[in-house]
């Protein structure tokens, strides 16, 4: 076996068994992640001073809403909310899956969200 056939045979296999377009949506995640932390940490100050939310309440309802849904799925019960079909089939057809029950929801939560924000709240504030 020659160096290329072994490179060609190493790398093909790799990427079956790495399968990469299997991660895009993790990929995407990441990126919108970003983006929403580092929006957070430029500006989220000044929007939770325009919608009036003290950071502690920020805290508290996000870790109150993240503890009932993982109750619910302690329990492997399904949400209460109604759903028509038209939402339903909605859903089955949108494109940017990774974005809202991934990214948003599950990698930039709460705390991640109020960690920027808070850091640089006390550092103005001398806190």
């Amino acid at each position: 076996m020659t160096l290329l056939e072994y490179g060609l045979l190493a790398t093909s296999s790799l990427f079956v068994i790495v399968d990469p377009f299997a991660v895009i949506p993790a990929f995407l995640a990441s990126m919108i992640m970003t983006v929403v932390l580092i929006a957070f940490a430029l500006i989220g100050r000044f929007i939770f001073q325009f919608l009036g939310i003290t950071l502690p309440a920020f805290q508290i309802a996000g870790s109150i809403i993240l503890m009932l849904v993982a109750l619910d799925m302690l329990r492997a019960q399904r949400s209460r909310v109604n759903k028509t079909k038209e939402e339903t089939e909605a859903g089955a057809h949108k494109l940017d899956i990774a974005i809202t029950p991934l990214a948003v929801p599950m990698l930039a939560w709460p705390g991640a969200i109020s960690t920027p924000v808070a850091s640089w709240i006390n550092d103005t504030e001398g806190g």
